[in-house]
């Protein structure tokens, strides 16, 4: 799945997931954040197996975001997101952490603002949980519940 919007409008945050599980689809995901959305900052959802090149793909990530959430989705290869946190730290970024996936967009939620953008990435795992859960979540994404 590729760059599927699930929620946008004025008011509120647009919020966007994308299945970028390697440092080539990371790539394509910048050059497509950076020429196909507008926004006034980009929240990262960010989650992913600890057998991927974490590394290539924050590196690629991370200069575009002004802020990050690393979060794990319930699955036995999932990189812990202390893990995350503190590569993100080694590249120069601060990053939130949580323990799920809902847990993660609650935080990027709260983090953003109307004319934001709260982008979900990493693993299909990490956007497979969100949106099992999207219906559950969807009133924390929309002002006054």
């Amino acid at each position: 799945m590729r760059l599927q919007v699930l929620q946008t409008g004025p008011g509120r945050p647009t919020v966007l997931v994308d299945c970028a599980h390697n440092d080539d689809s990371a790539a394509k995901l910048v050059v497509a954040l950076q020429e196909d959305y507008r926004y006034d900052r980009l929240m990262l959802l960010f989650g992913t197996p600890e057998d991927k090149n974490v590394a290539g793909m924050l590196a690629r990530l991370l200069p575009l975001a002004d802020e990050v959430v690393m979060t794990t989705a319930n699955h036995p290869r999932s990189a812990a997101p202390e893990q995350l946190a503190d590569m993100a730290a080694g590249l120069g970024h601060e990053a939130t952490v949580t323990h799920s996936v809902a847990d993660g967009l609650r935080a990027a939620l709260a983090a953003a603002g109307p004319g934001d953008l709260v982008c979900a990435t990493g693993s299909i795992i990490v956007v497979g949980d969100l949106l099992n859960h999207w219906d559950a979540l969807q009133s924390d994404a929309t002002p006054y519940g």
